[in-house]
């Protein structure tokens, strides 16, 4: 195949976005999306260092153009210099509208002088002329003038008395015009939205037609912006979408899911400025699942169990503490000065072990053996001509999900019955507990009469570490 043609295919087969709430992405898990990080769709628009070299910038650039008036063609070089300049400044605050309206304001004289005729063509081509109410105006005084409509320039500000003259007749024809309104909808609790620098209540703000920049704040952290032109009589609403944040706090709900959750309004907004089909996936302890978002609804499509998840094939090493109880220790070291006191039969006990654990269908079988390690002064057992201290617990087990009923020889004399549970809590990692019963056998002794052990029993709970995981 050609590499256009696969370059082609490729582009038409990863048609949607898959948004990764958590864990690597992986495009082939959904190999027809384009997998990206929550935060590459979703980042905090936060004041950051950006705004602050925009501010600088339109600063320093603002007193270098006011002596290009007096160069030849030197408006042309502020309109072009200065345009770009305001343009950046995406978030105003309120010590940063006397700089952006003195911005406009000169942005303005040098279109006023350079294009006396708003409405010849090269004027139109250089964008510095707007249509407001069936007229023509300046169009960065127009901006000037929706910014602070009450704001009038003192003669330090604008020298040339028929540059005023004009600015006075143009504010006067805009603030005939029908006001217009910014809105913002769905911001989230404790937000505050402010146009211009300046709060709007209830996230609305009556406004003159023109530029305006928004912008949702919690606290002092900036969560939305936006910049929207306003026409007379006219509404612009932003519906405010959610930030990663926001984003990634579905989460634990996506985890728990079995079929379909309800996405919250500002989550939905922002997953439909992606690309469509759009997909989240989240990754848990048994592995990634895939949502496909419809609407307000996030549909479950995909869920793995790999085999490196706990509930698929592993092995497991463990260690743990518990305390076992065993009435045989007083009996057989009561001749050696064993105490009849309750220390002599409990004793605090180290435990090790290790296993392997297979599913079959929803039932998991296991096998494993435990080593436990009674500390007590008195906790050891005869066996043939030595002692004993170590237990040993080789089982078998069966359980569903976390818990399993195990059944194995507890050396020496026991059949140890009992049930374990093993529950995750990082990856690789488990909380894991027992409890054995241990259930006394008959045994022959030498001399051929029988020997029936005390029952006994052990506790534990510790660490264990899967594998694969």
């Amino acid at each position: 195949m050609p590499m256009t043609t696969w370059l082609l295919t490729l582009s038409v087969a990863q048609a949607g976005t898959a948004v990764w709430l958590s864990g690597t992405p992986d495009p082939t898990l959904t190999p027809d999306d384009k997998a990206r990080r929550a935060e590459k769709v979703a980042p905090v628009p936060a004041f950051d260092a950006d705004d602050e070299a925009a501010v600088q910038a339109l600063t320093a650039e603002l007193r270098a153009c006011g002596p290009l008036l007096d160069e030849f063609d030197g408006e042309l070089d502020i309109i072009r210099r200065l345009g770009p300049r305001i343009a950046a400044v995406e978030v105003i605050r309120p010590d940063d509208r006397d700089l952006v309206w003195k911005a406009l304001l000169l942005e303005g004289l040098a279109v006023h002088r350079y294009f006396p005729e708003l409405s010849a063509p090269e004027a139109g081509t250089a964008g510095v002329a707007r249509t407001l109410g069936g007229t023509t105006e300046n169009a960065a005084w127009a901006d000037a003038i929706a910014l602070a409509p009450d704001r009038l320039p003192d003669i330090a500000e604008l020298g040339e008395e028929s540059a005023r003259l004009a600015f006075q007749e143009q504010r006067a024809r805009l603030l005939l015009l029908d006001t217009g309104t910014v809105a913002v909808s769905g911001a989230p609790e404790g937000a505050a939205v402010h146009v211009d620098g300046q709060l709007a209540p209830g996230g609305k703000q009556v406004v003159v037609p023109g530029t305006h920049r928004y912008t949702v704040q919690l606290g002092a952290t900036v969560v939305a912006r936006g910049m929207m032109l306003v026409a007379p009589g006219g509404t612009e609403d932003a519906p405010y979408a959610a930030v990663v944040d926001e984003i990634k706090a579905l989460e634990p709900t996506l985890l728990t899911a079995r079929e379909a959750v309800v996405l919250p309004p500002a989550v939905v907004v922002r997953l439909e400025s992606l690309e469509a089909p759009v997909s989240l996936v989240v990754v848990g302890k048994r592995g990634p699942k895939v949502f496909r978002v419809d609407g307000e609804n996030a549909i479950l499509a995909k869920q793995d169990a790999p085999s490196s998840s706990p509930d698929g094939p592993h092995v497991w090493v463990m260690g743990a503490a518990g305390l076992t109880y065993d009435a045989n220790f007083f009996t057989h070291n009561f001749f050696d000065g064993a105490p009849d006191s309750p220390g002599t039969v409990n004793a605090l006990s180290p435990v090790v072990g290790a296993g392997a654990q297979m599913p079959v269908g929803p039932v998991h079988l296991g096998v494993g053996t435990d080593l436990v390690i009674p500390l007590g002064e008195w906790s050891t057992l005869p066996t043939d001509d030595t002692t004993l201290r170590l237990r040993a617990h080789p089982h078998l087990g069966v359980g569903y999900g976390p818990v399993q009923l195990t059944a194995g020889f507890w050396a020496p004399w026991h059949l140890g019955l009992g049930a374990r549970a093993t529950v995750p809590i990082a990856d690789s990692w488990a909380v894991t507990g027992a409890i054995v019963q241990g259930m006394g056998l008959t045994w022959s002794n030498l001399d051929g009469s029988d020997f029936s052990p005390e029952a006994s029993r052990v506790g534990w709970v510790g660490m264990a570490w899967l594998w694969p995981r």
